[in-house]
């Protein structure tokens, strides 16, 4: 299965347009949106960049963002895109979702507390036999990884999404939120992936093996023109 992914898009509707055209032939699978869709923007917004993705006709699997604002949410809940506190299944993997930041100094418009996040998870996602390989698509990265440092080199991610991972064992974790933070990282042998700001035109390509939930990840970037 190979899977689409971007996160923080940041209203830059010009990159989504650009990609669909340079990944056209790509056989893609399923579209992976990890929030930050708009910039503080509100439904119409969301719907203009979504519809992009839903013009290739594939599964679209979305989380809202902290720069999203609720309409965003909204839209996404009314187009059956969310996976914010929902699993859903393409083929025979389990797809679930964590949209919003962590507590932040920026009072954005959707933040959840430690134990918000902490309690989401739980009432979410209670622990069960795994049957199946599951990606969880978050917006926040987990704390204290390669995926949460901010340039001072402090550690702002969520504790309780890495504890969250260690317990439920997802095969693939993917997030945005902090920009300078990109790249892969294992936690509790989970495959983890900040996909990087694609307002600055990053995103990756992953091939999922729909029966081990081992993958393959190819970290991209648009031409380089493009979002700067």
């Amino acid at each position: 299965m190979r899977l689409l992914c971007v996160s923080d898009i940041h209203g830059k509707t010009a990159n989504v347009a650009e990609l669909l055209k340079y990944e056209e032939s790509a056989e893609i699978d399923v579209i992976i949106v990890c929030g930050d869709i708009t910039q503080l923007g509100g439904y119409e917004e969301a719907e203009t960049i979504m519809r992009l993705f839903r013009g290739w006709e594939k599964p679209v699997f979305a989380v809202h963002g902290n720069m999203d604002t609720p309409p965003v949410l909204q839209y996404l809940v009314d187009e059956r895109l969310s996976i914010h506190r929902k699993q859903s299944f393409y083929k025979n993997v389990r797809f679930e979702g964590l949209g919003g930041g962590n507590t932040s100094p920026f009072n954005t418009p959707i933040e959840y507390n430690e134990d918000e996040i902490s309690h989401i998870l739980k009432s979410s996602f209670p622990q069960s036999e795994k049957k199946s390989p599951i990606v969880f698509v978050s917006h926040t990265p987990p704390g204290n990884t390669h995926l949460d440092t901010i340039k001072s080199g402090i550690h702002v991610g969520s504790i309780a999404i890495r504890e969250f991972i260690v317990t439920h064992k997802p095969d693939l974790f993917l997030c945005g939120h902090i920009h300078e933070s990109m790249g892969i990282d294992t936690v509790g042998g989970c495959t983890a992936v900040n996909l990087g700001p694609f307002i600055d035109g990053n995103y990756a390509i992953i091939d999922l093996d729909e029966t081990t939930g081992a993958s393959v990840i190819h970290r991209k970037m648009l031409n380089q023109t493009l979002g700067r």
